[in-house]
């Protein structure tokens, strides 16, 4: 399970600052499901999901900042893409607090949605923002 979770630099955008978000988003990810197999839980896994939500939507504005500062030209497109992933989360965390989705699912679909978002969306901005300096 835990391998799901593992960052590795094949998952790099060639920003230091934006790799280490989306690492801390794949911790949180990881903790909501490590704190519902041990018990008694350290922490609430609605807590978690809820850190991983705001961790989120700090992420998404620094990127679209960044993005809009340099002129990147798909802003508009990259960021319908984060509002589209935040409205999916929130839809999750609805389903986990009324109990039809474990907090292993919400997880395993953040994991997801962090690495094809990488994949398919941020990685396009890498050249763009490494040719003026951002690395």
């Amino acid at each position: 399970m835990s391998d799901l979770f593992q960052w590795s630099v094949r998952y790099s955008v060639g920003v230091q600052q934006f790799d280490a978000d989306h690492r801390r988003l794949l911790e949180l990810a990881h903790q909501m499901v490590t704190v519902t197999l041990r018990g008694p839980l350290p922490a609430d896994p609605g807590d978690v999901l809820n850190e991983l939500i705001i961790c989120a939507e700090e992420h998404f504005g620094h990127e679209e900042h960044l993005l809009r500062a340099t002129d990147y030209p798909r802003l508009h497109e990259h960021r319908r893409e984060h509002q589209r992933l935040l409205e999916e989360i929130q839809d999750h965390k609805a389903a986990f607090a009324d109990g039809k989705v474990s907090a292993d699912d919400v997880a395993r679909f953040v994991a997801d949605w962090i690495f094809v978002h990488i994949d398919q969306e941020d990685r396009k901005y890498r050249a763009h923002l490494n040719e003026r300096g951002y690395r």
